[in-house]
């Protein structure tokens, strides 16, 4: 009995052609139901403010990028159905698993050894292949090279699996054939079958966060598609007349030329373009790519489908230009050319300075030199904080330093992902104007000036201990310190290895070390002995509240999901900066002599506008932070006004009588916090500069106006955080008016107070 055999229909002379006709229809009902389905899902995550009309554009416009999709994806199953000898419809596929269990003594001996020789050789060659990637990427460390070499290695790997697999027959079938019923080719297709379900049972349990911020749409949209293109050919392939596969590829012909046609390009299109491009799981590949295919200029946007280019034969002009002020060219594409007349503030208010004599400053105003403690702690969000009224216990040893401390309720961080916030922060400077590389985990080169080497070239000792492999000295973070002590965990291992422990230790003997006047060991500084009143810097990294969320002896969990392990970590962290804390207080009673400030660099997401982790957008729960200042002399008190973590390099200098940086963009707050006064109010900005793996986003904040501005789809929202702290209400279509002035309103303030450059550096191999 032949095991794939062709039907009736398939082997007259007419079949090809059946089947290019019902390649239309199986197109046009796999593109309707997966690309339906995924636009209305992307509608719904981008959370826009639409009625009908903009669903239904959605649906229309989702099905016709899906189309893209599923047009060579019928062809593929159609082409399948007509050179091998096989009916790919599912009555072909229920007929050859009957012929499969039907099949009796020989047959269905060579039949199984077939089977079971091919799931053998398969498993064999795929771990191969993971080994042999894995040895030539850690062999060269040059991805062409690997990539050559792995193509080389698999052709013989095939060579070698084909005899293998003829051997394995071979010496399978007189197994087979004594296993009776249990020798079935369908018992090791029931073993294939269930391996994926293993994994979808194990995976889970192993890897709880990862898989529970797995986004599964696009895996499932695609098992979608294939499985609607196959049963609309299987069922159409003999019975679909000539007339209903030639309307069918007029529709799918129609539907994949209309978004070239029509999609994007009008003003009511921004939140279909948004929701389809960022939330999209088919339909933003078929996008991006014939979006590339109008942008002429090469500048990363396009004059359509939604690119929102005015211009695509000038590089100099898009939707991420910045404005020249009154030149009569409207850079930016929003309709106008920016004018700073009719800026509201042209300039922020200034913190008014101190009195110079100290005795008139009083003690709380007295710059001098002092020992700085400057804590990070990594992704913590800024409602987890004890001090913030949260009811877990999670933060007592940083409640017990801020009930004697300046605390920040509304801080901010300049991103919302570490290499995009850390060192900004350290430098004063917003993301996008410090001289960087484009990689995910970004290179500074030394022209960048951060608070270390200010501090250093003050005279005072530098140390600092990191807890994750970014803190290499190769990335620049280094810079400044004498002393540099990061643990090199293997990265696929960083966070699943808790670090407090270990980076508490070195950060308290770096402190003891500094505090009798020494230099720690192993540095790069030639001093070794240092008076004993010498003032020094320690900066100390805490990663364990990022992800994974693990279990640690000895702490009460506070239950098993994520967002409980995910606590439990913080208040790891808080443990062992307690013993830290406890370890400053032993070489400075009181902190009489020592600034301790504790910040982080952005916040979590457990769920929070669709989003899972961090660094994918710049709402209000991956932006705020908690930021604890102690600064000697200075009364407790509860900042309630927007404060920006940009301001934090120049307070601590001015604070330690240092001339404030030209490179530091930030303000002093230190002389209106020495009077217990609220710092003036100032436009927050934030953003996320273009990466290899993230869209360019911004951000500003005008009072509790906020506008945040999505690059590439030239997508802006609008939020009241007074009314709306959630940012779930985008007022930015129903309040066009107040949306436009707040929109002018973050135009201005970039074209007065941000210089960005291009991300060039290339750093050196090492």
């Amino acid at each position: 009995m032949d095991l794939h055999p062709k039907t009736e229909t398939f082997s007259r002379g007419r079949g090809l052609l059946r089947i290019v006709a019902a390649t239309g229809f199986a197109a046009w009902f796999g593109a309707a139901a997966a690309g339906t389905l995924d636009a209305l899902l992307a509608v719904s995550r981008a959370a826009t403010d639409g009625g009908v009309g903009q669903i239904v554009s959605a649906a229309w416009f989702g099905a016709s990028f899906t189309a893209w999709l599923a047009v060579p994806v019928a062809v593929g199953i159609g082409v399948l159905t007509v050179v091998a000898p096989l009916d790919t419809g599912p009555d072909g596929v229920w007929g050859g698993l009957r012929a499969l269990a039907r099949a009796e003594g020989t047959q269905r001996a060579r039949q199984g050894a077939a089977a079971w020789s091919s799931v053998l050789t398969l498993g064999v060659g795929f771990g191969a292949m993971f080994k042999l990637n894995h040895f030539f990427m850690t062999a060269f460390h040059h991805p062409t090279l690997a990539a050559l070499t792995l193509a080389v290695a698999t052709l013989v790997l095939l060579a070698v699996l084909a005899m293998v697999w003829l051997a394995l027959r071979r010496a399978l079938q007189p197994a087979t054939n004594a296993a009776g019923v249990a020798g079935s080719a369908l018992v090791p297709m029931g073993v294939v079958a269930l391996v994926p379900l293993a994994v979808l049972v194990a995976v889970p349990i192993l890897y709880a966060e990862t898989w529970d911020a797995l986004d599964l749409r696009l895996p499932l949209l695609l098992v979608l598609l294939v499985v609607a293109v196959w049963a609309a050919l299987g069922i159409a392939g003999g019975r679909l007349p000539w007339g209903v596969g030639a309307a069918a590829w007029v529709v799918i012909l129609a539907m994949m030329a209309s978004p070239v046609a029509a999609f994007g390009d009008g003003p009511d299109d921004a939140p279909v373009v948004f929701a389809l491009g960022e939330h999209s799981a088919l339909s933003r590949f078929p996008l991006a790519a014939l979006r590339g295919r109008f942008d002429t200029d090469a500048d990363g946007y396009a004059s359509r489908l939604g690119g929102g280019d005015c211009d695509d034969n000038n590089a100099g002009i898009n939707p991420a230009a910045d404005e020249i002020v009154d030149n009569g060219i409207d850079e930016d594409c929003d309709g106008a050319d920016l004018s700073l007349a009719d800026d509201p503030e042209p300039d922020p208010p200034q913190v008014a300075p101190a009195e110079k004599s100290p005795a008139e400053q009083g003690p709380a105003l007295v710059r001098k030199k002092r020992n700085l403690i400057v804590i990070m702690g990594d992704t913590v969000r800024a409602d987890v904080m004890g001090y913030a009224g949260y009811e877990r216990p999670t933060t007592p040893n940083l409640d017990k330093l801020a009930a004697r401390s300046v605390v920040f309720d509304n801080a901010y961080s300049v991103s919302s992902k570490t290499p995009t916030a850390l060192a900004p922060i350290l430098a004063s400077r917003y993301p996008s104007e410090m001289p960087r590389s484009f990689f995910h985990f970004v290179h500074f080169p030394e022209e960048n000036l951060f608070l270390a080497e200010v501090l250093r070239d003050e005279g005072y000792l530098t140390a600092a201990s990191g807890c994750h492999w970014y803190f290499d000295r190769k990335y620049g973070y280094d810079q400044g310190f004498s002393r540099w002590k990061g643990y090199m965990v293997p990265g696929d291992e960083m966070e699943k290895i808790p670090t407090s422990a270990q980076a508490t230790d070195t950060a308290i003997a770096f402190l003891e070390s500094m505090e009798s006047g020494a230099l720690p060991d192993d540095g790069v500084d030639p001093r070794k002995e240092v008076a004993a009143d010498t003032p020094w810097f320690l900066f100390v990294h805490y990663l364990d509240p990022h992800k994974h969320y693990i279990h640690h002896d000895g702490f009460e969990p506070f239950g098993k999901g994520g967002r409980d392990r995910y606590d439990g970590e913080v208040r790891f962290m808080d443990h062992h900066i307690g013993r830290l804390l406890a370890a400053a207080e032993k070489a400075d009673p009181g902190l009489e002599n020592t600034i301790v400030v504790f910040w982080s660099d952005h916040g979590e997401s457990f769920g929070e506008h669709e989003e899972k982790f961090h660094g994918r957008d710049l709402y209000e729960i991956q932006l705020r932070v908690p930021w604890i200042l102690h600064m000697p002399g200075f009364k407790p008190q509860r900042v309630k006004t927007r404060t920006s973590l940009i301001d934090l390099g120049p307070t601590l200098v001015d604070a330690l009588g240092i001339e404030k940086p030209a490179s530091f963009r930030g303000r002093s707050l230190f002389p209106v916090l020495g009077r217990g006064a609220e710092p003036p109010a100032v436009p927050i900005y934030a953003e996320m500069p273009p990466g290899p793996y993230n869209g360019e986003f911004r951000a500003l904040i005008d009072g509790d106006k906020k506008l945040i501005h999505r690059l590439h789809a030239n997508y802006f929202r609008y939020f009241d955080l007074k009314a709306d702290a959630g940012e779930e209400n985008d007022l930015y279509r129903s309040n066009k008016a107040d949306g436009d002035k707040l929109k002018a309103r973050y135009q201005q303030w970039r074209a007065r107070h941000l210089a960005p450059v291009e991300a060039t550096f290339k750093p050196k191999k090492r």
